[in-house]
């Protein structure tokens, strides 16, 4: 694995990154591992956003930190087969610290649904910016007006059940006495 970087930033900057690293499988994901002087300039976190550049084709993703300080970049099928390289395989990796925000933009149909359904809006303003991001693209999905709408419909009582499942969660958790 050889390792280049371009320019002389800081820690968590937006520098781009070079690297060569052969492809491994864990489990049933396909992974390189990021080498120790890049992990050493990106800072530690557990998760830390990225934009990869594979063959050309970038993606934006999040690095998972590995034992030993290290970092792991998790390879999606669409850009490993871009790339024609699978498990056993060098591949030149190019990544920089994605300072973008990762929030959805939420469409102005749904918007006005969960506005009408407090509970609903409680539910997605709390959830994961990854679970909003899913319900925008759920909702986003179909072409027709009349589709979306159906997509509407069905996922804010999910939502509202979801937000009521936790309201109860907290409340038994409330009422359990304490232990010392």
């Amino acid at each position: 694995m050889t390792a280049t970087t371009r320019g002389a930033g800081k820690a968590g900057s937006a520098e781009a990154h070079q690297f060569v690293a052969v492809i491994y499988k864990m489990w049933i994901m396909r992974c390189v591992s990021v080498p120790e002087q890049i992990c050493s300039k990106l800072g530690r976190a557990a998760r830390l956003p990225v934009v990869v550049t594979i063959a050309g084709r970038s993606l934006r993703t999040t690095l998972v930190a590995a034992s030993g300080g290290g970092y792991r970049l998790f390879l999606n099928g669409a850009i490993r087969k871009a790339a024609g390289v699978g498990v056993g395989d060098p591949v030149a990796v190019s990544l920089r610290v994605d300072t973008a925000s990762r929030e959805p933009v939420v469409p102005p149909d749904l918007a006005r649904a969960l506005r009408a359904a407090p509970e609903a809006k409680k539910y997605f303003d709390g959830a994961t910016t990854g679970t909003r991001r899913e319900v925008v693209r759920y909702v986003e999905q179909p072409k027709s007006e009349a589709a979306r709408g159906r997509r509407i419909a069905r996922c804010i009582p999910v939502m509202v059940t979801r937000w009521e499942k936790k309201q109860e969660r907290l409340r038994a958790k409330a009422r359990r006495p304490a232990t010392s």
